[in-house]
């Protein structure tokens, strides 16, 4: 194969990467992408392609190819000079920590992008293979640096528009679902009841006089209280059920299979667990809180969302009526 052609062989699979890459769901797609692309692309080398793997940025391996390379893990990017100036270094630079074999043609390719590290690509030449394809090295660095500038910027797309998803899905301020998100979910949860012939319950609450909370200890402590419901929530729910933030102060539980009885005792246990929060004013005093909770399930108090709804607020307003911080009898 002659370079011309070569060349154009490299052009169409980097185009083609790119394209498949921008059309992703998940990271894990890209990944995949990334699989059937780079040991074609760079055939002649062993690589790794490492994604950030925690918080902390410490990396670990995400995918790797050619015969005979085991890449030691990445040095903590404090002590990384890639990582941490954000270029290429080669291997056998004064300052690399040695990633790669000693004696062979490699470098390491960082995937900056603004303030953070998106991963890494590592290349060393096959053992096996002519060291006269080292004067392809500057040709294969400037393949490489496109390539992780497209695997970066396919994963920051990615990962914008599910942040933008999940901010177009969740209350800002306490990190529940919203409305929007709950009109969705209740619609797939009544169809799931109905198909599988399952019950399941509604628990309908807010915070006891809030006005008056937010008026004695401020709307700063007003919505941190708000958000210490919203965690507390998040903690103490199962798996599948759907707590939501609807307005103001006023929260809508989801309980997947469930009945009325343990949606009541669901909705006291929230109930006595709010009552308990450890919530404490700029000058130390304690800051009350307590709810009051209305209950409803499919299909003893309705068939549909709209009568559900209903026979809950109807609950709460009952309980509120008669006393706060309190739920509904189970005989009422």
């Amino acid at each position: 194969m002659n370079k011309d052609t070569d060349e154009r062989d490299l052009l169409r699979l980097l185009s083609g990467m790119t394209r498949l890459m921008q059309g992703c769901p998940e990271e894990s797609d890209i990944l995949n992408v990334a699989w059937w692309y780079l040991p074609v692309m760079f055939r002649n080398y062993d690589g790794q392609l490492h994604l950030p793997d925690s918080p902390t940025g410490i990396q670990s391996t995400s995918l790797q190819w050619g015969p005979g390379t085991v890449f030691p893990l990445l040095p903590d990017p404090d002590f990384c000079p890639a990582q941490r100036k954000g270029t290429i270094v080669m291997a056998g630079d004064q300052d690399c920590p040695g990633c790669i074999r000693t004696g062979d043609w490699g470098c390491c390719v960082p995937m900056p992008f603004h303030d953070q590290s998106m991963g890494m690509l590592r290349l060393v030449q096959n053992a096996g293979k002519e060291k006269s394809l080292i004067k392809n090295k500057d040709r294969i660095l400037g393949l490489v640096s496109v390539v992780a500038e497209s695997l970066t910027l396919a994963i920051d797309n990615l990962r914008r528009n599910h942040l933008l998803e999940k901010a177009s899905l969740r209350d800002p301020l306490t990190g529940l679902f919203n409305r929007r998100y709950l009109d969705d979910c209740i619609s797939q949860t009544m169809s799931r009841a109905k198909r599988f012939e399952q019950e399941f319950g509604l628990i309908l609450f807010d915070v006891d006089f809030f006005k008056q909370f937010n008026d004695q200890w401020g709307h700063v402590a007003g919505d941190e209280a708000l958000k210490a419901i919203g965690k507390f929530l998040l903690k103490n729910l199962r798996e599948g059920d759907v707590p939501c933030r609807i307005g103001g102060e006023e929260f809508l539980v989801v309980l997947h299979d469930c009945n009325y009885e343990d949606a009541l005792i669901k909705a006291d246990e929230l109930r006595r667990g709010i009552c308990q929060f450890a919530l404490k004013s700029a000058s130390g005093q304690r800051m009350g809180l307590t709810i009051s909770a209305g209950v409803a399930t499919y299909p003893v108090h309705g068939d549909n969302f709209k009568k559900l709804y209903s026979r809950a607020d109807r609950e709460l307003y009952k309980v509120k009526k008669i006393n706060r911080n309190q739920i509904p009898k189970c005989n009422e």
